[in-house]
């Protein structure tokens, strides 16, 4: 299977592993784009971090648009396609 990179397939660092596990175990390998196959120690490491990166990543974008509905919300702007806003 190829795909872009380790963000491509999950932003949360855990479901990445148990996919690429899954993946592994029904004999499917698993190439990304832009980044290490990760069969040494420092590959896997950089695959690692890169998970963790891409789930902080996706952690600040929540923030930044519950601040941005937030401050939508209390300026009197409402939006009826916003699913929830978190104040």
């Amino acid at each position: 299977m190829l795909i872009y990179s380790p963000d491509r397939l999950s932003r949360n660092y855990a479901y990445q592993v148990v996919l690429i596990d899954e993946f592994a175990t029904s004999g499917t390998e698993v190439l990304f784009v832009n980044s290490p196959k990760g069969d040494t120690p420092e590959e896997a490491l950089l695959l690692q971090l890169q998970g963790m990166i891409s789930e902080y990543e996706r952690a600040i974008i929540r923030e930044r648009c519950r601040r941005g509905k937030r401050f939508k919300a209390k300026a009197g702007v409402v939006n009826v396609l916003w699913s929830s806003i978190w104040i």
